[in-house]
């Protein structure tokens, strides 16, 4: 029997979906070979089959009970880090909204009372529309992205583990 290269043996996924006459629908996902070398006699293998076996396989891989413990901790400080430092960025953010707020309102005051003229007042309404927008913008980022860059370590350490 002849040595096989890599690009003989290739795997391919194939979805069915299963309609039942009382409106249920079943969805199965099957991998099989792709048959380039006619000699394959394998048959299609469901998805939970396979993942059970990864699982399996990962699992002999998996970190000392010890080290995920402590990273866990540890993860867990960080998230309760940004979290603290997010509501004073948070804050910090809704106080400089507030303060051009009171702003344009001093600034329209200014202008009804012919204070200053139409030309001075359209400048520096557009000029705090601006900045007030700007801001805007970088809370509803802010409060969007907290704890994002910890939201894949969060997903593998401290979601439950799969039962095997």
């Amino acid at each position: 029997m002849a040595a096989r290269s890599a690009c003989d043996l290739a795997i391919t996924a194939k979805e069915k979906v299963k309609h039942q006459k009382n409106g249920n629908v079943h969805r199965y996902v099957y991998y099989r070979c792709t048959h380039k070398r006619r000699d394959c006699q394998n048959s299609p293998v469901r998805s939970e089959l396979v993942e059970k076996q990864l699982l399996e396989l990962l699992g002999e891989f998996a970190p000392p009970a010890e080290l995920v413990s402590r990273f866990r901790e540890e993860l867990l400080a960080a998230e309760s880090r940004d979290s603290c430092e997010n509501e004073s960025v948070i804050s910090e953010l809704k106080d400089k909204i507030s303060t051009l707020e009171n702003r344009q309102k001093l600034l329209l005051g200014s202008y009804l009372d012919q204070d200053i003229d139409r030309q001075t007042f359209l400048a520096k309404k557009l000029e705090i529309s601006r900045t007030k927008r700007d801001l805007e913008e970088n809370l509803r980022r802010v409060q969007q992205d907290q704890n994002c860059w910890l939201e894949p370590a969060r997903n593998l350490w401290l979601e439950p583990v799969a039962q095997k």
